[in-house]
Order: structure tokens, then sequence, then C-alpha cells
């Protein structure tokens, strides 16, 4: 996430059941719950290197293209998988980019 001022109550909207639909995310998350968020910290924006990572590793494809990345020249940030993907293999991606990684469960949020 680039608004690391905002980072906690950026993500807490997006696991809110009630909200009003602002962003793209926003529908997303009121059609498909996440149950999880991880937080990578760095100085870098990292979002394209990291949808790249998990593409790679768990076969997803970007769905729909573009999504989340108006401001990148990358296919996009939001993934589908064809099955739920292994989430300790998803957790090995941040660390093999030397990126300090924070799960937090959905009960952080709620």
């Amino acid at each position: 996430m680039a608004a690391l001022g905002s980072l906690w109550p950026r993500i807490a909207r997006h696991f809110a059941e009630a909200k009003r639909c602002r962003w793209h995310i926003d529908y997303s998350t009121s059609i498909a719950r996440p149950d999880a968020a991880w937080v990578a910290f760095t100085d870098k924006r990292m979002e394209c290197f990291l949808a790249e990572g998990v593409s790679v590793l768990t076969s997803a494809e970007v769905w729909p293209p573009g999504f989340g990345s108006s401001d990148c020249r990358c296919a996009g940030h939001l993934l589908k998988t064809p099955e739920s993907p292994d989430s300790i293999a998803l957790e090995d991606i941040p660390m093999r980019m030397g990126l300090r990684l924070q799960s937090a469960p959905i009960e952080r949020f709620l």
C-alpha cells in the first residue's frame, strides 16, 4: 500500500461489510470477502513485483486486466486462481524479495 499514513484504517475499510462503495476494491470486497491481509514494509513501491511473484508461484492470472494498476504499466494487481493458493507459499514471496512481512488476520479489523 502506498499510503502508509492511513494503512491500518485503509485495510480495515477493505474488511468492512458496511461501507459506501467508492473504489473498485470496495465493490470487489463486497462480493468476495478477504480473510487476511499481508503488509510488506518498504520505502519502495512493490505492488507490481508482488503481483507478478504471486502470479508465477500460484499460476494465478490477472483479472480483470488493469485492476489496481492505473499508475503503472503492469497487467494488473488483482489475481484469480482456480483454487485456493497455499498461504505458506504466498508468504514466501515477499521474504524472497527481502521485505519484512506482517500478517494480520481478519479479527484485527473487526
